[in-house]
């Protein structure tokens, strides 16, 4: 029942999208900037660059999934807000779109998620460390 499904995600979209509005967390001036990280793509563990902003007001970010074919880019928008510092975005990538869950961690040097198209699923790994370079002296 494959009308059904989408059904339930429309559904879910619009809830999501109703609240999204909220503003970002009071943690986002510690979570903006870069990431380097790890996600689970087509099967793989594959290297993930995340980068948070509040720049539109809100907390929205983008990512780059490194594959064989020199990697896709995507982008987080609407988070909603499920604990002090983390909630839920939607993301949008060449695969398509769906929901991706994050909390990052207290002392702001990591961060932990899952993602699916309906709703994340368990085990597909979203995660992020913050990127510091290495200074060149």
């Amino acid at each position: 029942m494959p009308w059904l499904r989408n059904l339930g995600f429309i559904a879910a979209l619009l809830l999501h999208g109703a609240l999204a509005h909220a503003g970002p967390p009071a943690c986002a001036p510690d979570i903006v900037g870069p990431w380097t990280g790890q996600v689970l793509d087509a099967g793989q563990i594959k290297e993930l660059r995340t980068q948070f902003s509040t720049r539109s007001g809100a907390l929205t970010g983008s990512y780059h999934v490194e594959d064989a074919e020199g990697g896709y880019d995507g982008t987080l928008t609407d988070f909603t807000p499920t604990s002090p510092c983390g909630g839920s975005f939607l993301w949008h990538d060449r695969n398509g779109m769906g929901v991706v869950t994050v909390v990052f961690r207290p002392d702001r040097d990591r961060f932990d998620g899952e993602w699916g198209e309906d709703a994340p699923l368990q085990g597909h790994i979203f995660t992020g460390r913050r990127y510091r370079p290495v200074p060149v002296s």
